[in-house]
């Protein structure tokens, strides 16, 4: 991760705010959308959910809103990596169709929190072939985008020795 501005996206805003807290914790910064991404943002949140970061799509979200989402948070500058909270029940669904979105050169480091995911190992280990990790917890899932963010600060500095 290459700055220390995350985007979190989740159904529920309980487990959003346990996300923001830890990377506040940490020193990361949870990105102000500009005013073009909030519109993006708000084109495809329902119109009683929150469009802003983190993005809370509600229990009634879609795949489609997870990999557009997705996608406006790739392209935008404003962010350097991404926590998807999704539900136990789509992890395979959302798992496919936003690995078809980082096949698309997208780089910047996405990670799932899959709530109640010890239940569904085996489909949380269905998303991992993919590319996607998961993890057991919102605090985990931010953890590995800090250490993400920790070691390109190391390679940075260890190519200015």
């Amino acid at each position: 991760m290459k700055g220390n501005k995350i985007a979190v996206v989740t159904y529920a805003g309980s487990m959003g705010i346990l996300s923001v807290d830890r990377a506040v914790s940490l020193g990361l910064e949870i990105a102000e959308p500009s005013s073009t991404v909030l519109k993006k943002l708000k084109g495809i949140a329902f119109p009683w959910t929150s469009s802003f970061n983190p993005l809370d799509l509600s229990f009634l979200v879609t795949t489609e809103q997870y990999v557009e989402s997705t996608r406006i948070f790739m392209k935008t500058e404003e962010i350097d990596g991404i926590s998807l909270i999704v539900p136990a029940l789509k992890v395979v669904e959302v798992g496919k169709a936003v690995a078809e979105v980082l096949e698309d050169g997208n780089t910047k480091p996405l990670v799932f929190y899959v709530p109640l995911g010890e239940y569904v190992m085996g489909n949380t280990q269905k998303v991992e072939e993919l590319g996607i990790p998961c993890y057991p917890t919102p605090e985990r899932a931010v953890d590995v985008l800090h250490i993400s963010y920790k070691y390109y600060l190391y390679l940075r500095n260890r190519e200015k020795i």
